[in-house]
């Protein structure tokens, strides 16, 4: 008994301490690539997609990394409520909120890209692009809010309640298909069609060599995202880990080294 409590301890802390780089590391990262992100915007005369995109990614990291992670590392640290009981509805929402709208804005990216492979030599597609990024942005935001709302209905101070692992795996089962699985379909799905789209371009002869990197890295963020899930056949909590390790490589991938003179 006393080797297994070490090694539950043992493991705590090691969540902790990935929790803490996350938050140390990944701060200052998205609130640099935020910064470079919204000063870009507002020089643009004509509205980016790609950094709309890329500010509600943005938006969605820090969510996760300044609610959700805080909330996580004092919990893991204590076991214990000491906020009552609306402190903790307003925390049980925040648990997956931030993964739900990282998940969809990401999906959203993707989709973006089967619509801008489609429209390449359209002249007004840039415009039509914006439009649709926004109406995506507010779908996937609403979304987010609205499957993250029952946490706060369902999550309150209690000592002990009936059927709760079935309930619990009902839980488990509903937070992965919508963070995880729906999110990933569209993804997989959407690349693909880009693929299929720009080899059909070039079979024609066409070159649109401006759009490939940006398809390229997406398809890279993506395979990301699959290796990370798949921690979650050992531990959800680890898997909640690895998550927040998203928002350390998202603005290096999106805002950081990525230039924004040319979108």
């Amino acid at each position: 008994l006393k080797v297994a409590l070490n090694s539950s301890d043992c493991a705590t802390l090691i969540e902790v301490f990935i929790y803490f780089l996350c938050f140390v590391i990944g701060g200052p990262l998205n609130v640099i690539s935020l910064r470079k992100s919204l000063r870009a915007f507002s020089q643009h005369k004509a509205k980016s997609p790609i950094l709309l995109l890329r500010i509600n990614l943005n938006l969605a990291d820090l969510c996760t990394l300044f609610v959700y992670v805080p909330k996580q590392i004092i919990w893991m640290l204590t076991f214990q409520w000491y906020g009552g009981g609306l402190l903790c509805q307003v925390c049980s929402f925040f648990s997956t909120f931030p993964f739900y709208a990282n998940s969809f804005v990401i999906a959203c990216i993707a989709i973006d890209r089967v619509f801008g492979a489609y429209n390449m030599s359209s002249i007004n597609a840039h415009r039509r692009a914006y439009l649709r990024c926004r109406r995506l942005l507010v779908i996937g935001w609403l979304a987010a809010f609205t499957l993250s709302l029952p946490q706060a209905v369902i999550f309150r101070i209690t000592q002990d309640l009936k059927d709760m692992q079935r309930l619990e795996k009902m839980y488990n089962i509903n937070h992965l298909l919508f963070v995880f699985w729906i999110p990933c379909t569209i993804i997989i799905i959407s690349y693909l069609t880009v693929l299929l789209i720009l080899q059909g371009h070039l079979r024609e002869g066409t070159n649109h060599s401006p759009s490939i990197p940006y398809n390229v890295v997406a398809v890279l963020n993506m395979t990301r995202i699959l290796s990370e899930h798949r921690v979650f056949s050992v531990t959800l909590s680890f898997l909640n880990c690895m998550i927040c390790a998203n928002p350390i490589v998202n603005p290096l991938i999106y805002g950081i080294l990525t230039k924004t003179g040319k979108q």
